[in-house]
């Protein structure tokens, strides 16, 4: 692969010849050498797949650059320099450098692996490249460490699979590209081509345009054909479609294009084109009829099984992505797009603005962003302590570190940012060292989001959340409780895809080859059962194992009304316990709590468990709890009962079945009494089990329905709302 240096012997004779030239003809050398030993260390740094190949080449760089180092320190240099043959081999040696630069530069990115015939022809390149660099450290009598038969095969055996891992995931996203005429090589063309008509002639470039005749009003009016202001309309094909308005679009035409280029991809939501209707340009999309997926997790719990299909097929869209070379950069559920079967797409290109922006304008997008965004993404927008304490956030560089500082730095580039897709190699150049080892960083923070359910690092601010970060600390991965064991398997195997992510050096993260492999092979074991629920009712499932399965009886409005029922024959005390709870002064209302319980108040060891239960300025103890819980029903507190009642469910599952017996008696006798007490959940409990016959019961549904009837009639917004949705769906009047 190496070509001979194209050197006049003669002439380099003569050079050689006089002593004192012979430090200004290595000079130079020695100095295109280091150069391009630190551009591959940072070609390697970002490398988006093949990091075993690129891991491999980087321990061969050091020994090499350790050597070169040695041998400009030794004071008999000279000896080596000043011979004819040791220039010649480091000439050679330096356009090695610059063959494994390029190697490296390709098969370290999907986009370039395609460059490449296939994963044989990679295999060849590596072995040539691998036997000429012994040949030039032979030569050059650089030291070598000598390479086992077993260590050789070992070495083999990543590289082979790290190459048969990125041909099955290009294959696969070929195999997905929906228009038969935008294969994969000629969107990729397309792509490049629109890249340099924005850079050269930006006015060529034309969105398609879609006539407001061609949409229509859905044929029945509802609330939900409205989403802020998203639209639901029906194109002339009939497909349900979102238009979303969006201002100055001309600046942004070229993006839009390669948006609906994008649309190929099964796991991007389709941008069909601009239109104009009630005075607003909009953006015309695919209507997600069930929202984003963070609008899923929160109204609903999603199996185990679904999880991983969905975090497959996302890794999948990220993988079609950089294949055509195109970052997100906004990688979380909010911005992931859920239609009627469930299937997840890709949306929102977008990312922050221009770092010189106004800091006001950056608070509330950074805020949300910073909870996804990777540590060394997060180092170089530190907020100002200044500006926090005047109310707002303002992000500013953190240039104290010089570029070379650390191998694992990354370029200190400006990052153009603004609400549109990286489109152009010059700007990718210019995104701060934005690499797709900080998307794969944002992927894992999303599977963490969407395996626990809920926003990471949700009680804190976004000082708070760059402190932990920064300092290697993460959103903690704590394991659920579970009626089946192939759930607690699947989530074992996300915890470790989780940790592999959110590495804090970049290069340690696992690539985007790599992890669809382990995804594939994940869905492939536990596939979506055929008679499985799409989805489960909101807090079914347990997802970190911090709190036993219970609805949550006593907020806002409920929480009043306990107050109101006990105020006047309770100690003055209590009250007061009670109002400092209302007013969240958690600390005092506790002590307050804690010191009446000790008494022998019922309504104050109520509320002792109560805060050991939510862990309110205490740690959490549910067992502890559940105890106080009893002594306060057994006292005839009605949401004491029912509480009990239902924390004694969560035990059914680890019971065995004589224990079981006796939990559905003693659950059944605590229910009724919070019902004699008129609690509206209890009797809707109660209603359910009877009609259902649960619990060991016989069915009743007469009693049921008498039950329900009466939670209904209790006028509480949520649990009597329950109760008539059962009813109703019971085909019962109310």
């Amino acid at each position: 692969m190496s070509n001979s240096p194209n050197i006049n012997p003669n002439i380099m004779k003569e050079t050689f010849m006089t002593g004192a030239n012979v430090l200004s003809n290595f000079v130079p050398l020695v100095g295109a050498v280091r150069d391009l030993i630190e551009q591959i260390y940072q070609i390697c740094e970002d490398a988006e797949c093949n990091k075993e190949i690129c891991s491999i080449m980087t321990r061969r760089i050091e020994i090499a650059e350790f050597a070169v180092e040695k041998l400009m320190r030794k004071r008999d240099k000279e000896k080596y320099l000043s011979q004819l043959k040791y220039f010649l081999s480091f000439k050679k040696f330096e356009n090695l450098l610059k063959n494994i630069k390029e190697f490296t530069c390709k098969v370290s990115k999907l986009k370039g692996f395609r460059k490449y015939l296939n994963a044989m022809e990679v295999k060849k390149v590596y072995e040539t490249l691998t036997r000429e660099y012994y040949e030039c450290m032979n030569e050059l009598q650089f030291a070598i460490a000598i390479v086992s038969e077993i260590d050789r095969n070992m070495e083999n055996q990543k590289v082979n699979k790290a190459l048969q891992d990125v041909e099955d995931t290009l294959n696969k996203v070929d195999s997905e590209v929906t228009n038969a005429n935008d294969k994969l090589d000629v969107l990729v063309q397309d792509i490049s081509i629109i890249k340099s008509q924005i850079a050269e002639q930006p006015s060529k470039i034309h969105v398609k345009r879609i006539d407001p005749s061609e949409l229509s009003e859905p044929p029945a009016q509802s609330k939900k054909n409205f989403r802020g202001n998203v639209v639901k309309k029906f194109n002339k094909d009939y497909r349900e479609v979102a238009c979303k308005p969006i201002y100055d679009f001309k600046n942004h035409e070229g993006e839009l294009v390669i948006l609906g280029k994008l649309s190929q991809s099964p796991y991007i939501l389709q941008f069909y084109g601009l239109s104009y209707i009630d005075n607003h340009d909009v953006m015309v999309f695919d209507w997600a009829e069930n929202g984003t997926l963070k609008d899923i997790y929160t109204n609903y719990d999603i199996p185990w099984t679904r999880k991983i299909r969905i975090i497959r097929d996302l890794c999948r869209g990220l993988a079609f992505l950089r294949t055509v070379n195109i970052f997100h950069h906004d990688v979380r559920c909010e911005n992931v797009f859920i239609g009627e079967s469930l299937d997840p797409k890709l949306g929102k290109f977008r990312y922050a603005r221009e770092v010189n922006d106004i800091s006001s304008n950056l608070s509330g997008l950074v805020t949300d962003i910073v909870r996804w965004m990777a540590p060394e993404q997060i180092e170089k927008y530190r907020p100002s302590d200044k500006d926090e304490n005047e109310g707002f956030l303002s992000f500013k560089r953190d240039n104290t570190k010089e570029k070379k500082e650390k191998r694992n730095s990354h370029s200190d580039k400006g990052e153009k940012e603004g609400r549109r897709i990286s489109t152009s190699d010059k700007a990718e150049k210019n995104e701060k060292g934005y690499t797709f080892n900080c998307e794969m960083y944002s992927f894992g923070m999303l599977i963490w989001e969407l395996c626990y359910e809920k926003l990471p690092y949700e009680n804190l601010d976004l000082k708070e959340i760059s402190d932990l970060v920064l300092a290697r600390k993460r959103e903690k991965l704590l394991t659920g409780k579970f009626d089946n064991p192939n759930d607690k398997k699947i989530q074992e195997k996300l915890i470790e895809i989780i940790k592999k992510t959110w590495d804090h050096e970049p290069r340690e993260r696992i690539d985007i080859t790599k992890l669809n492999r382990k995804l594939e092979k994940l869905t492939a074991a536990y596939p979506i059962p055929l008679d499985a629920p799409r989805l489960l009712k909101d807090k079914t499932l347990n997802f970190d194992g911090t709190y036993p399965i219970i609805p949550d009886l006593c907020e806002s409005e409920e929480m009043a009304k306990i107050c109101d029922d006990y105020i006047s024959s309770i100690p003055l005390p209590l009250e007061k316990g009670i109002k400092l709870h209302k007013n969240k002064d958690y600390k005092n209302a506790w002590k307050c709590f804690e010191e009446n319980a000790n008494l022998g108040d019922s309504l104050a060891k109520y509320w002792q468990g109560y805060y050991l239960y939510y862990g309110l300025d205490v740690e959490k103890d549910i067992e502890r709890s559940k105890r106080l819980f009893k002594e306060a029903a057994d006292h005839d507190h009605s949401d004491a009962q029912c509480r009990y009642a239902v924390l004694l469910l969560s035990d059914l599952g680890t019971a065995n079945e004589t224990r079981k017996q006796e939990l559905c008696k003693e659950i059944l006798h605590y229910f009724k009494l919070a019902a004699d007490n008129k609690h509206a959940y209890a009797m809707y409990y109660l209603g359910d089990i009877y009609v259902y016959g649960k619990l060991k019961v016989d069915p009743n549904r007469e009693l049921g329905l008498k039950y329900l009837r009466l939670a209904a009639s209790q006028h509480n917004d949520q649990n009597s709302e329950k109760a008539i949705k059962l009813l109703e769906k019971l085909d019962e009047k109310v």
